[in-house]
């Protein structure tokens, strides 16, 4: 029999299949016959072995019967200049995930990481277009490394490899990290449908409902300020969900050549922002232990829950105390001498401090109502010691410095009048700081309430 008949006699099982055509020439490549159409294939008169012909029939049964993946059945596949062995057990390449190649700003990056690497795709095809990066490549699954190492032979490239659990592989890179990119398990059990039982499961669902993977990247970058930039990919039907989590990073969508959303790109040089309305995600923010940068009535200040946090951040002598932001129903919790003064001065720009402790209720609504949700909280101007506070936002997004820190921008409407308050003593009775104007209106509190200072 020769091959076209062959053809003719298959056909005839399974022709009713419309991809049948494409998927007999490309099985035959597995055996080395290489035909760009039928027609070639009709002039190629040669009776081919039994052994091949057995061959090609259990191929054809395995993928129309069985239903194993092509990929898995010609032990390869081609992705553009690139060619991937693949087999049963690892994850299959996809060439829709080299769309996350395009967005790589690569030269301000050294070391990149392909995290639930499989077969090596992601990190063998950036190591091929970038070739000045180092690149390392992690899995769990022992298999996917040693095929991932096979692929990397192949394709002429070096790349280091780390068999780990997700961002546990990250500790085993002994140089300062600049780019993660990975293609993680994101479907949950309901998407799952036939053609992808073959394929490894832990290679596609995560618990969570699919997001499991994002929110242990999204919890790592939130205290990991050197990776600079982070490429995920994701299912479209995930989309609002996935942008939510990430919301308040710099991100920009990427898109296959098809136009389908499929992942994004994370610029993490730039802060975190919040909006001062979401209070929720500012204390959990703040519960990490990161500090908030957020305009208040007076500067742009710091908040934190931790004192040791802002010293570190304003390079500041550890000896000295910080005032604590309150809301207007935890007055009742202050020193007896100082909550009669309370009422007649808060909220407003007056820090008055008591048993060595100082004590502020700003006079921002936006603010306050923050300070409901997050409780009593340290605050101080955001400056690294001897110099002053920025007057904007942006200022701090721009900086080499404050872009480092362990910090969130929280946006607010209220702008600050880049006036320290002015500091009262109860306990000595004498004005720590205070500019004239601060003076005079303090005076003439005193004056209105007949209170003697």
């Amino acid at each position: 029999m020769n091959l076209y008949e062959l053809f003719l006699n298959q056909k005839l099982l399974y022709g009713t299949d419309p991809h049948f055509n494409g998927v007999f020439l490309t099985l035959l490549e597995k055996f080395g016959l290489h035909f760009k159409d039928l027609t070639a294939l009709w002039k190629h008169a040669k009776t081919i072995t039994d052994f091949d012909e057995q061959g090609i029939v259990n191929a054809l049964k395995a993928y129309f019967v069985d239903q194993l993946p092509l990929p898995y059945i010609t032990g390869s596949v081609k992705l553009g200049s690139l060619t991937f062995k693949t087999q049963p057990g690892v994850f299959i390449p996809r060439a829709d995930s080299l769309a996350l190649l395009k967005v790589v700003k690569a030269q301000n990056l050294k070391t990149a990481v392909d995290l639930c690497c499989g077969s090596g795709t992601l990190a063998i095809a950036l190591k091929k277009r970038f070739p000045h990066l180092n690149v390392y490549g992690s899995d769990l699954n022992p298999q996917a490394l040693q095929l991932a190492a096979q692929n990397a032979r192949l394709n002429m490239v070096e790349v280091q490899w780390i068999e780990a659990d997700f961002l546990a592989a990250l500790a085993q890179v002994n140089t300062p990290i600049d780019l993660i990119i990975t293609n993680p398990p994101y479907l949950n059990e309901s998407q799952l449908d036939q053609t992808l039982n073959h394929e490894p499961r832990n290679s596609l669902v995560a618990d969570g409902n699919g997001i499991l993977f994002y929110q242990k990247l999204y919890n790592f970058l939130l205290g990991n300020r050197q990776v600079k930039q982070v490429i995920l990919e994701c299912s479209p039907t995930q989309k609002k969900e996935f942008l939510a989590l990430f919301s308040i990073f710099k991100t920009s969508e990427i898109y296959t050549s098809h136009k389908q959303f499929i992942g994004l790109s994370i610029d993490n040089t730039k802060l975190p922002v919040l909006k001062i309305a979401q209070t929720k995600q500012i204390k959990a923010l703040l519960d990490k232990g990161m500090t908030a940068i957020i305009p208040t009535d007076t500067q742009i200040g710091l908040m934190s829950y931790c004192q040791q946090d802002l010293d570190h951040i304003k390079q500041r002598d550890p000896n000295k105390h910080y005032v604590q932001f309150l809301a207007p129903s935890q007055i009742n919790q202050l020193p007896k001498q100082l909550q009669k003064l309370a009422k007649l001065f808060w909220p407003g720009a007056y820090t008055f401090i008591v048993d060595g402790q100082s004590y502020r209720l700003p006079n921002s609504p936006q603010l306050l109502k923050l300070l409901k949700t997050v409780g009593l909280i340290y605050c101080t101007s955001a400056n690294q010691a001897k110099q002053k506070p920025f007057g904007k936002l942006s200022a701090y997004q721009n900086d080499p410095y404050w872009v480092q820190q362990n910090c969130f921008i929280v946006q607010n409407s209220f702008k600050s009048n880049n006036e320290p308050s002015l500091i009262y003593n109860l306990d000595t009775k004498q004005i720590v700081r205070g500019s004239s104007t601060q003076l005079q209106r303090f005076q003439a509190l005193l004056a209105k309430h007949k209170l003697r200072h």
